[in-house]
């Protein structure tokens, strides 16, 4: 509502009161965010297969083992001498691989050369860590750290993951639940007073937790190859899913850049309280995470830091409806922990 003074025709003045209309408040429907949300999946499964076959066309191979394999034709019943010296006799029966009871070839054999070490203590401490903290990521790059392979893990973990993630999560989950609870909580007995409160919570922490066990590690052999093309295919899926979701809500929409939480003219304030808030809660988290490992050295614990990182950066969104905090944030922890891993490991 704005006041300007007129003059009328007898030299009078007198107040003119023109109201202004007020942007509209546009609230993402169900079917958008489960448009976004299964999209992404979707679109990353696809390119999971179509990187993976790729991959597997071109004959690319990351460095999985450090063995040599030699496949040894030998005839029934022949002694042979091991690398120890010891005398081994073949029977037609063969090798048994894995305890089981077919017979993998009844006249071949298999030897495996250990390839020298360089540093075995560098080797062991790494996968003493990826076996830890088992993640993908840290198991890929403890045993392989070719320039491709380090720069794709960069891309997947500081830059593309950060941004897509911030703005499913924070932008499209959290938006859509703390705007929709105001609708819905009346309509099932909750009291005007608690709806603000538990809608609140609900936005907090219902992505938060799909957030946290995203990143729920796993004790599954994946080859080399299969994590590589992983990381390949996710990223890309990643940035289609962002600038495929940006167009959809801007155009098909009609939602302006700020309803959905970019700020253009505040990313100076932004990009200065993503490095005072990261300053703070970056070491927190680490050293959390650090504790959580000693206590439970062999249990996945990444879940739980990342689900109060999740929950701080749901906070600042709320708070804001501004991304670019939540994902300079997510961007400097993924740096922090994908530098110390490198730096680690190398």
């Amino acid at each position: 509502m704005t006041t300007s003074p007129i003059i009328n025709d007898n030299g009078e003045t007198t107040a003119n009161t023109e109201t202004t209309p007020q942007p509209k408040i546009k609230r993402l429907r169900f079917a958008d965010v489960l448009l976004l949300i299964v999209g992404n999946i979707v679109l990353s499964v696809i390119l999971l297969l179509i990187t993976f076959a790729v991959i597997s066309l071109t004959g690319y191979r990351t460095n999985q083992q450090n063995t040599v394999t030699v496949l040894h034709e030998i005839p029934e019943h022949e002694t042979t001498t091991n690398l120890t010296g010891e005398n081994e006799s073949k029977a037609t029966d063969g090798i048994r691989l894995g305890g089981g009871d077919k017979p993998y070839q009844s006249f071949h054999e298999i030897k495996t050369y250990p390839t020298p070490a360089h540093n075995s203590h560098n080797q062991s401490t790494a996968q003493q860590q990826a076996n830890n903290i088992d993640h993908p990521l840290i198991r890929l790059l403890s045993k392989d750290q070719e320039p491709l392979v380090i720069l794709m893990a960069f891309i997947f973990a500081v830059i593309a993951a950060p941004l897509t993630e911030e703005f499913l999560y924070r932008g499209v989950l959290v938006g859509w639940l703390a705007e929709s609870t105001k609708i819905y909580l009346p309509k099932f007995g909750c009291k005007e007073k608690d709806t603000q409160t538990l809608g609140i919570l609900l936005a907090l922490v219902l992505p938060a937790l799909y957030f946290a066990l995203l990143h729920f590690g796993s004790n599954s052999e994946l080859t080399d190859d299969i994590i590589f093309a992983t990381f390949v295919a996710i990223s890309l899926a990643n940035f289609i899913t962002l600038f495929a979701g940006i167009f959809y809500l801007t155009t098909i929409r009609n939602f302006t850049l700020e309803q959905i939480g970019f700020r253009m003219d505040k990313w100076r304030s932004d990009i200065f309280w993503a490095f005072v808030i990261s300053i703070f809660i970056i070491p927190m988290i680490l050293i959390f995470t650090g504790c959580l490992h000693r206590i439970f050295p062999n249990t996945v614990i990444d879940p739980i830091p990342l689900f109060f990182f999740a929950i701080v950066l749901g906070i600042i969104f709320i708070t804001t409806h501004r991304l670019l905090p939540c994902i300079l944030i997510h961007a400097f922890l993924n740096a922090t922990s994908f530098t110390i891993l490198v730096y680690g490991l190398s």
